[in-house]
């Protein structure tokens, strides 16, 4: 990732799931906020998705290219 980067840019902003996640129940489109960034070894971002209707907040830990910007 390179400083022009929209998830460089914004390290706190939203982005949005490229793929699905079945294990931690979630689905490509849903839309995160990053929490905090990771560089070594490789890039990867951990985002807080809203909660679904059992009410528990989701966090995952993401590589660069399981997201996008929102």
């Amino acid at each position: 990732m390179d400083a022009e980067s929209p998830l460089f840019a914004s390290p706190t902003g939203r982005v949005r799931l490229q793929v699905s996640v079945p294990e931690l129940e979630l689905e490509a489109g849903e839309v995160g906020r990053i929490i905090s960034a990771w560089f070594y070894p490789n890039t990867a971002y951990e985002v807080e998705f809203p909660a679904k209707p059992n009410g528990c907040i989701r966090r995952a830990l993401l590589l660069e290219n399981q997201i996008g910007p929102n």
